[in-house]
């Protein structure tokens, strides 16, 4: 359990300690993320739900929270699909669990969208990592199957297109710190990639 004054503190610290009354939310699948990552003690909405139900309440949490500050989810099920059945292209259900993940996704961006909040918005994709390099059903070697990860983000502040050339997992929190107008901590190793806020760069835009 991080203890809510770490010297490291995580993105929902980071923006509490900058919005003491925003609403923050972690929707997570796997709940040690909520229950011993995202700390306690700071007024975040934490739901823990298998895939489908996690959802759906997502759902109902944008329609009833549309000037939410920072949305947090995690779907399981692609994880669980590799372990289970192996990871890569040549495991069917593995493949179905993606195609089934594709979906919800898609079903809380629409919300997002139907909602008119995508236009102020930053939605990031990411996976936390890959599978079946030194072994079919499991992650953590160093065989680029388990390291190259596949990330993506969309908003009014990135150009359609942008390329990213140098990118690590970890930048992620410092791209959504900049987003967010926060000062990412210098311990942190996350990094700002210089070519995704190019455009807003260049205008003087913080």
């Amino acid at each position: 359990m991080y203890p809510a004054d770490s010297p490291y503190p995580s993105l929902f610290r980071l923006a509490r300690e900058a919005w003491p009354t925003a609403k923050l939310a972690s929707f997570t699948s796997w709940s040690p993320i909520n229950h011993g990552i995202v700390e306690d003690g700071l007024n975040i909405h934490k739901e823990s739900l298998p895939d489908q139900q996690l959802v759906a309440s997502i759902e109902k949490y944008l329609t009833d929270n549309q000037d939410v500050k920072l949305l947090f989810m995690q779907l399981d099920e692609p994880d669980g699909s590799g372990h289970t059945h192996g990871y890569g292209p040549d495991s069917p259900e593995y493949l179905k669990a993606i195609t089934t993940c594709d979906h919800l996704f898609g079903r809380v961006l629409e919300s997002i969208e139907k909602l008119g909040l995508l236009a102020d918005s930053l939605v990031i994709l990411l996976t936390d990592h890959g599978g079946g390099g030194a072994d079919k059903y499991s992650h953590g070697s160093d065989h680029p199957m388990d390291k190259q990860v596949f990330w993506s983000c969309v908003g009014s502040s990135i150009a359609a297109g942008t390329e990213i050339k140098q990118l690590s997992l970890v930048d992620t929190a410092a791209i959504v710190a900049y987003a967010l107008g926060l000062q990412a901590p210098a311990v942190w190793d996350a990094k700002l990639p210089d070519s995704l806020f190019e455009v807003t760069m260049k205008k003087g835009v913080e």
